[in-house]
């Protein structure tokens, strides 16, 4: 793991300050009471974050605070195995209001926040550990190493984190197995959980039979059902072919009824022309004594 950048925004003295730092080893050289502690403590709590001050002893979130106001912390930019990141964590008065990022830099999408503080899983380490290896205050130096050293060193950590995982594994067997006990059927319950299974599979058997008789049932009734549905279509269109014979004798009706009541009409009005008139008669009349006078002279 490399540190490529350091940005502290406020942090105690230390206010709008950024150090870039190359490959290899970085030196910063700076007269008494600059704030290198402050820096070094910067970079812990980063990490690693800050406890609330009554459970530090040295009470380092209230001793840190922002001596001239501000946003009290900063970010930094570093390259592990997985990729290159920028960590940006702002404090607050207690640890539930402060403020967590992790940035990918290469795709620019926010990571979630680990389970665990991000110094251990960059660095495999806890706070304490962190502090005796990688950082020493220059107040307060003391060479041991903890149980966590210890087990690095003699390649007992992986030992450890086996043998507890087998013990956890051993337990969940053990309560498992005292539930199991606790739980233990008699003779007269089992044959009759026995029972139980030959009657539902008795049951079972029978349902799939009916099942079967069923879906041949259904089968047949579909059959029966589009025979009926083709002559409901055959009726159909005889019922439709007879409403429209029916409709044509209709019209056809009226047509000999109104053309019978127009005969009807020029019979009366034949026998009037057929009958005689009595202008006329006189006029047949006066006709005969002429002819009869004409005849005598």
């Amino acid at each position: 793991m490399k540190i490529d950048k350091i940005h502290i925004e406020n942090f105690g003295k230390l206010s709008n300050l950024t150090f870039d730092l190359s490959n290899g080893m970085n030196q910063i050289y700076k007269e008494n009471g600059f704030g290198k502690t402050t820096l070094s403590i910067f970079i812990k709590a980063m990490f690693y974050g800050m406890p609330a001050g009554r459970e530090n002893i040295k009470m380092e979130r209230k001793k840190y605070m922002p001596w001239q106001g501000g946003a009290f912390g900063g970010y930094m930019e570093f390259t592990s195995s997985q990729g290159r990141f920028r960590l940006t964590r702002f404090f607050g008065k207690t640890p539930e209001s402060d403020e967590f990022e992790l940035l990918n830099l290469a795709t620019n999408v926010v990571v979630e926040k680990p389970k665990n503080e991000i110094g251990e899983e960059v660095f495999g380490v806890g706070r304490e550990t962190f502090e005796m290896t990688a950082f020493f205050p220059q107040n307060n130096f003391v060479s041991y190493a903890n149980n966590q050293i210890s087990a690095n060193i003699l390649g007992l950590d992986k030992l450890k984190f086996d043998l507890a995982n087998v013990k956890q594994a051993i337990d969940k067997i053990k309560k498992k197995e005292s539930e199991l006990k606790k739980v233990k059927p008699t003779k007269d319950e089992l044959q009759n959980k026995k029972h139980q299974l030959s009657t539902l599979k008795n049951e079972l058997m029978q349902l799939q039979q009916d099942l079967l008789q069923k879906t041949k049932e259904a089968e047949r009734t579909e059959e029966i059902l589009k025979a009926k549905e083709l002559q409901f279509d055959k009726t159909k269109k005889q019922f439709e072919l007879q409403e429209e014979l029916l409709e044509t004798k209709s019209k056809i009706e009226k047509q000999l009824l109104s053309l019978s009541a127009e005969l009807n009409q020029l019979h009366l009005k034949q026998e009037e022309l057929n009958k005689p008139q009595p202008n006329s008669i006189k006029h047949n009349e006066k006709s005969k004594n002429f002819v009869k006078t004409m005849l005598v002279i």
